[in-house]
């Protein structure tokens, strides 16, 4: 997941994200700063770990013991880059397979 799929499922739960340098702030509603994280890539275009990400969610109480399960975090939008991912993989299979 990247940071641009981030903000857009944090903005979900009325979180924002600003860029400063290297990390990301993370604010709630009001504006109090809640968390930073690190920018993954030089404009933020690398994925996060999914590790990385459940930690998050945990320290923004954004989990299941909160209430907020896998489905209604993602929204779809996890689910599509696991999804393709998998695609891919397999597609990557078939064609070595092919050449055999």
């Amino acid at each position: 997941m990247t940071l641009r799929v981030l903000g857009e499922i944090l903005k979900k739960f009325d979180y924002r994200t600003k860029i400063s340098g290297e990390f990301v702030n993370i604010y709630n509603r009001d504006g109090k700063h809640i968390e930073r994280i690190i920018k993954r890539g030089i404009q933020g275009f690398a994925p996060y770990d999914p590790d990385y990400i459940s930690g998050l969610r945990k320290r923004l109480k954004l989990d299941f013991k909160n209430g907020c399960d896998s489905e209604k975090f993602y929204d779809d939008k996890g689910l599509d880059n696991i999804t393709s991912g998998l695609i891919d993989l397999r597609v990557g299979v078939i064609k070595r397979l092919a050449k055999t």
